[in-house]
């Protein structure tokens, strides 16, 4: 069951959300929360009774395709970055049909649209009312409690650097690549991402994605050409491989 009317609280830490970064994914998202169901409902899945929690929705990638109007490789890859983040979970039924499920759907405040009952931002144009302090106050509780909470911006080691002219990491992501491939294959990682984002003007959300992905088949690629035909048969280019996903998903 789809809920039609009804608001959903979004807190202002959104914004530095990496969903935030680009409409296009911002507005999946927001429909995503509008898709699920506020209450438990049952719904008939190809002849099949399949029970709804709150915050629940049956879709398919196909379903999301049509929906959204893109690739089936782009709304693939954002589904895989959503539960990567663990903002969702996806559970297969039957054939391409899946129950996805915001996760923390409890945190967002959805509500149905009844009579007397509201946000407690609602503005009140009353003057002189004694309770507009209170008011004010319970509106800040509220937006603290809107979304899954991330943490404050403190910590050093989240901030991303340049490790390159193009490529932006944080240490913490810097450091995983260098234990998992090494020093000098990360230089060369880098290298490539760094080559390929200057010559297209391209950005990516996470780069440490981009580099754990086409970039890193980028690399063995060239490595095995220089074990099949010699070190001096590589060909220093900075694209994609040709055989793979959606490898150029950017911002």
């Amino acid at each position: 069951m789809l809920i039609n009317s009804g608001w959903i609280k979004l807190n202002r830490d959104i914004t530095n959300h990496w969903l935030w970064q680009d409409s296009d994914r911002l507005k999946w998202w927001l429909d995503m929360l509008i898709m699920a169901t506020y209450v438990k409902t049952k719904v008939i899945l190809r002849s099949h009774v399949v029970e709804l929690e709150p915050g629940q929705f049956v879709a398919s990638v196909p379903f999301l395709v049509k929906r959204w109007g893109k690739s089936k490789p782009t709304v693939t890859l954002y589904l895989s970055n959503l539960q990567s983040d663990g903002l969702i979970t996806r559970k297969v039924l039957y054939g391409s049909e899946c129950i996805i499920t915001i996760c923390n759907y409890d945190s967002y405040g959805c509500s149905v649209d009844r009579p007397n009952d509201r946000p407690n931002d609602r503005p009140n144009d009353r003057p002189n009312d004694p309770n507009k302090e209170y008011k004010n106050i319970r509106t800040k509780e509220s937006i603290s409690k809107d979304i899954p909470k991330k943490s404050p911006p403190a910590k050093k080691e989240d901030e991303k650097k340049a490790y390159a002219e193009y490529v932006l990491l944080t240490e913490k992501e810097h450091k995983k690549l260098i234990e998992e491939y090494g020093d000098d294959v990360v230089k060369e990682l880098i290298d490539i991402l760094d080559c390929y984002k200057g010559s297209k003007g391209v950005k990516y959300k996470s780069d440490y994605m981009a580099i754990r992905g086409w970039v890193k088949d980028k690399y063995n690629e060239q490595q095995n050409q220089s074990r099949k035909y010699g070190k001096n048969s590589i060909q220093r280019s900075c694209e994609p491989p040709t055989i793979g996903g959606d490898y150029t998903t950017s911002l």
